[in-house]
């Protein structure tokens, strides 16, 4: 299944310091965001340009993503961590467009 932002969309619990357009160097400086599926297992969230309208959400390079697979039984749910690695910020998709591509840092 493809995301899709009417149903869940990644949330920012901490802002970035300084203003949306800026990062620090090397990925430090991000937004830390959460984000669940019941419908798409990691492999299809932490692949390029999942979250179809990240630039419009607010999604920047080397922002944090705490991921919850919740798509197998509630006993065996997975939590991932990975970083924004690349947006595309052409304003053509979703809510202000621009897809975000969130690679994988940790799973357990």
């Amino acid at each position: 299944m493809a995301y899709n932002s009417t149903v869940s969309a990644p949330q920012c619990i901490s802002y970035r310091l300084g203003s949306p357009s800026s990062g620090m160097a090397n990925g430090g400086g991000g937004s830390f965001l959460t984000y669940s599926s019941t419908a798409d297992a990691f492999a299809t969230v932490f692949a390029s340009s999942y979250f179809a309208d990240g630039y419009g959400r607010g999604m920047r390079k080397g922002d944090l993503v705490f991921y919850t697979d919740m798509t197998t039984s509630a006993w065996s749910t997975a939590f991932s961590m990975g970083i924004v690695t690349g947006v595309t910020t052409a304003s053509t998709v979703g809510v202000g467009g621009g897809g975000a591509t969130v690679t994988s840092l940790m799973t357990s």
